[in-house]
């Protein structure tokens, strides 16, 4: 069953900071041509994926164009299906447009099976099993699993490690899962309406074939990042405000 859970990006400067910080920056200062905001999911507990589960994201925001970077920071001795990164969800704080045009990049590598030792082999191309697209509420879903993915079964899910890693777990010698990403993944697609300064309320991080969770996380402070990742920061912490903590199953 697809569980779902809400979690603060790693950070260290306290929200009414934040919010002060924003008031006194003003809106007066000139925004870059584009954004980078990392996304930090931390080890975190996840029965219906079969263990931890943890993710790296970068999401990169410019006019009409939106790059996202995945990597699945997980501990790759320990991994099964269900803790691979099947999805990544972006809710803005302003409507977006129609989206269009995703690539997919990013080292593809199958995985033995159990008896043989999970041994990892890469294998040349680009991912091709990924899709993008935002459903009735605005938000835009970049997913091999769940809502947005492409049909049949999630494929080029990301996992961790390098190629020196074994993967000895059942179901990941699974063949209608392979070939996976061995991160990052990087995906890139036109947005339209979007904005090096449109804000970001929340992301999600989805695991597994299901998917089995999504993991709902808002910016942390950006250290230097000035007025643009600073408001959207604000606007996440803001909508975290409104949000009570829960688990939703």
């Amino acid at each position: 069953m697809r569980q779902r859970f809400l979690a603060t990006a790693t950070g260290t400067i306290a929200r009414a900071a934040l919010m002060s910080a924003a008031v006194t920056i003003g809106s007066s200062m000139l925004a870059p041509s584009a954004w980078a905001i990392p996304f930090d999911l931390p080890s975190t507990a996840c029965p219906a994926c079969g263990g931890s589960i943890s993710a790296h994201a970068v999401v990169t925001l410019d006019t009409n164009k939106l790059t996202v970077v995945l990597t699945n920071t997980g501990d790759p001795t320990s991994l099964s299906l269900g803790q691979l990164v099947s999805g990544f969800d972006i809710t803005f704080g302003t409507a977006i447009g129609s989206v269009s045009g995703l690539t997919q990049a990013g080292q593809l590598i199958t995985v033995s099976d159990k008896a043989s030792g999970g041994v990892v082999t890469p294998i040349n191309g680009n991912p091709d099993h990924w899709g993008a697209a935002v459903n009735a509420s605005g938000t835009l879903f970049i997913a091999t699993a769940g809502f947005g993915s492409a049909t049949a079964n999630p494929q080029n899910m990301i996992i961790s490690g390098t190629a020196s890693n074994t993967f000895p777990q059942d179901g990941l010698g699974n063949t209608n899962q392979q070939p996976y990403i061995q991160g990052p993944g990087t995906f890139t697609l036109t947005v339209n309406g979007l904005t090096s300064t449109t804000p970001i309320s929340s992301v999600s991080f989805e695991f597994g074939t299901g998917p089995e969770a999504d993991i709902i996380v808002v910016p942390g402070p950006i250290v230097g990042a000035g007025l643009p990742g600073l408001v959207a920061a604000c606007t996440g912490l803001v909508a975290l405000a409104r949000r009570r903590r829960k688990l939703v199953v």
